[in-house]
């Protein structure tokens, strides 16, 4: 790591110029620069932007979770949504698991739905248990997006006790996408039928959706049924060419 250049950089972070801040604290990052931090938490509250969001993000990845929590905290009550996001995206990365409950009242109340699907995809990230009832909540939330991450999410927190809850949203969700991520979170809770019904789902759906569901599929697959997958994989190749390649490109992460 060259240490002049992180001099240089530091420095212009201490400029009153913010589309250079802007690009000093994006290399910092990129460097890993740790050192940065202090300087960084200096930007916090930066009449810029651009430069809070950037520093929302880059403290996910040169800080610690003691260290920089309070000021990502801080920017949760940023009126800039992209600031909030990253800073969600950033407690999630540090795996700041003691600030759980103040992400559960972002899943439920922040106006943004982009900061609340985030709140989402770190409170599965973070395992917290506690956030079911936030998560049940969020599964009714107007945008689908938060919709289908909460129901992701759901999955991975393995609390089984909400199976009924998650089949019978199916019985009234229109979203593909949504149903999708509900079916995921089913198989990824030992409903292991919901899978095929879940690749099913891709059969209706525009590719752009299809992909995102078939990269769900593969996230969530246990080895035993590999098989599957493969199988409407090798189908998808040679019976739908607008998805070829990424069928394709799954198959190869499936390997043999």
């Amino acid at each position: 790591m060259d240490s002049q250049e992180i001099d240089a950089l530091l420095a212009l972070c201490r400029t009153d110029s913010a589309e250079g801040q802007c690009r000093a604290i994006v290399d910092l990052e990129d460097m890993r620069a740790r050192e940065a931090v202090p300087v960084l938490l200096g930007l916090v509250s930066s009449p810029d932007a651009g430069v809070r969001a950037n520093v929302a993000s880059a403290l996910g990845k040169l800080g610690s979770c003691e260290s920089v929590s309070p000021a990502l905290l801080s920017l949760l009550e940023d009126p800039e949504a992209l600031v909030r996001v990253n800073a969600t995206q950033s407690l999630g990365d540090l795996r700041c698991t003691e600030c759980a409950p103040r992400l559960r009242q972002v899943l439920t109340s922040d106006p943004d739905a982009l900061v609340r699907l985030q709140a989402a995809e770190t409170l599965g990230t973070l395992k917290d248990r506690a956030a079911l009832p936030s998560m049940m909540s969020a599964l009714r939330d107007p945008d689908e997006g938060v919709r289908a991450q909460a129901a992701e999410a759901m999955g991975q927190l393995g609390e089984r006790v909400v199976m009924p809850e998650l089949s019978a949203l199916l019985a009234t969700e229109r979203s593909s996408l949504v149903r999708a991520s509900l079916l995921g979170a089913l198989y990824q809770l030992g409903d292991e039928a919901a899978l095929a019904l879940l690749l099913d789902e891709v059969e209706g759906m525009d590719d752009q959706t299809a992909a995102t569901v078939l990269n769900l599929a593969m996230e969530v697959i246990r080895p035993p049924h590999a098989a599957l997958l493969r199988s409407r994989l090798e189908v998808l190749v040679r019976s739908r060419q607008t998805l070829t390649a990424e069928a394709e490109s799954l198959l190869r992460r499936l390997g043999p």
